[in-house]
């Protein structure tokens, strides 16, 4: 369906207060929205976590903030959630799995998000800036007291017209892309129709690319 209200998501809109969403088989979503956070799981993420879900096929269409299993995470766990969409925005913040990482004053232990063991395969993903296999834009620099982002894995196809705002990992800053530990990219992913290379990611290590 189509829908110009913020938070809008495949299963619920919003998840907030300890929710869990687990182990939930999506087939063929279509989503349209016309609001801020869209997600083919959840619109937003807020103290929640989001486990173990399967979404084959479909669609999500939207402004900002939009992301395969979350347009929005702030404070929360994404894990183990897999996805093979195609996911377009017409301004910015599109993630293969999270449109906007929210992680303003996050510390070790306060307003915290993980980010765990999740993959994505056959995606698609559009947006004219700040696109990224895994995550389109956050609001701060990756806290790396410990390990909050990893073990994700990634083969998409994604366009842009700001190749400066764009990867395969994190859209917005390339240079914390060394960030996100042990994470894997399928070699035969492509930005802009083309295959990744050290001049386009200069920061992600050979060794990332699985054949």
């Amino acid at each position: 369906g189509s829908s110009k209200a913020t938070n809008i998501g495949g299963i619920i809109g919003k998840a907030d207060r300890d929710a869990s969403i687990s182990n939930n088989i999506i087939q063929k979503i279509e989503i349209l929205s016309q609001g801020k956070n869209t997600g083919g799981i959840v619109g937003s993420i807020q103290d929640a976590d989001l486990t173990n879900n399967y979404i084959k096929e479909g669609e999500i269409i939207g402004t900002s903030n939009i992301g395969g299993f979350s347009g929005e995470l702030k404070m929360g766990t994404i894990q183990g959630n897999y996805h093979n969409l195609k996911i377009e925005g017409s301004n910015y913040n599109v993630g293969g799995m999270v449109g906007f990482l929210n992680n303003e004053n996050m510390t070790s232990v306060e307003n915290t998000s993980y980010l765990i063991e999740n993959y994505i395969a056959g995606a698609n993903i559009i947006a004219p800036n700040h696109v990224g296999g895994i995550i389109g834009n956050k609001a701060e620099e990756i806290n790396t007291v410990q390990d909050f982002y990893y073990r994700n894995y990634v083969e998409a196809e994604i366009s842009s017209e700001d190749i400066n705002t764009t990867s395969l990992l994190i859209g917005c800053n390339k240079n914390e892309n060394g960030k996100l530990n042990n994470t894997y990219i399928y070699q035969y992913s492509k930005i802009n129709g083309e295959n990744p290379n050290t001049e386009i990611e200069p920061f992600i290590k050979e060794d990332q690319y699985l054949k």
